[in-house]
């Protein structure tokens, strides 16, 4: 388990894996599945989604070992109409564990019953709670200006348009 006092940074991983997260949603079912490559070694203390209407679930999986390690099953009405993506947390378990270089699957699952196309009419995102094993060596390198040790801190890109996630691959 990560030791308490740990900063926990946010990681993004999206089926578009870069660039705009929306794309347009086939009627019927479908799936999409983007890919992202851990760039630091650390812990995922939990996760929660995002998807649009006639979302029905988020699966993040290691692909390096083969392995899901959660599923989000989004919660809709009876139209189909999203209400939410739950958030996951795994702080008790000692979070999930990731090695510099895995891969990382995330696949959305929809299904649109409307017989149309939706233009921009889906997303796929999952963003989590990241724990760096080395933090000071990740914030040098995504460009922190500055943390304070009790949480309460305003993490600041040095480019004033980007702020890097340690798991997004752009």
């Amino acid at each position: 388990m990560p030791r308490l006092g740990k900063n926990v940074y946010p990681a993004w991983m999206d089926v578009k894996s870069c660039g705009g997260s929306s794309y347009d949603l086939p009627p019927g079912k479908s799936e999409k599945t983007g890919s992202v490559t851990v760039k630091y070694e650390g812990v995922l203390l939990g996760v929660g989604g995002h998807m649009h209407d006639y979302g029905r679930q988020i699966v993040l999986q290691d692909a390096s070992r083969k392995e899901t390690w959660r599923t989000l099953g989004a919660k809709s009405d009876a139209q189909g109409h999203l209400e939410s993506v739950p958030v996951k947390l795994f702080v008790q378990e000692g979070g999930y564990k990731f090695a510099k270089g895995d891969v990382l699957k995330v696949s959305a699952t929809y299904d649109n019953p409307t017989g149309k196309l939706l233009r921009e009419g889906a997303m796929g995102i999952a963003v989590g709670y990241f724990a760096a094993s080395d933090d000071a060596r990740w914030r040098r390198c995504v460009g922190i200006q500055s943390v304070s040790r009790h949480g309460r801190h305003v993490a600041r890109s040095l480019r004033s348009n980007e702020v890097r996630m340690p798991l997004k691959t752009c």
